[in-house]
């Protein structure tokens, strides 16, 4: 959902030139941060009402009221929103134009996905550096 909403967010104005007319009037920084916290609040209020109907069907199912699981759920959901939406938008930011930003993004997906399939840690070398450098000091 995420790709769907923010692919063009940027690119479609720079691609229709109605961004020229919007930083005239505000600095850079606040359209992006301005895009970046819409869709961030928008999917946070998806995401709490995801929560709150798993939570009422946690209750209804087991008869106990389960608020930790919901509430880890709800900030994880929150953190991995937060990320896709900020990689999705840099990536909006990067192209000049709709469709090589959806195949920007989708590449990007797909190598995370590949990654995430391999089964093992491996992957996370290839993406973070902090964590070759928690294994390269543990050793």
């Amino acid at each position: 959902m995420t790709l769907i909403a923010s692919f063009d967010i940027v690119s479609s104005e720079t691609e229709t030139g109605s961004v020229r007319y919007i930083i005239s009037k505000v600095h850079r920084s606040s359209f992006i941060l301005g895009k970046f916290f819409f869709l961030f609040l928008v999917f946070i209020i998806i995401s709490t009402g995801i929560a709150l109907i798993n939570l009422i069907y946690q209750y209804s199912a087991v008869n106990s009221f389960q608020l930790e699981n919901v509430v880890l759920f709800w900030i994880s959901s929150s953190l991995y929103l937060g990320c896709f939406i900020s990689i999705f938008l840099f990536i909006s930011t990067l192209s000049a134009n709709n469709k090589i930003s959806f195949t920007m993004s989708v590449v990007f997906l797909g190598i995370l996905i590949f990654f995430i399939s391999q089964g093992n840690e491996s992957y996370l070398k290839y993406i973070t550096p902090f964590f070759t450098g928690l294994k390269i000091w543990s050793s």
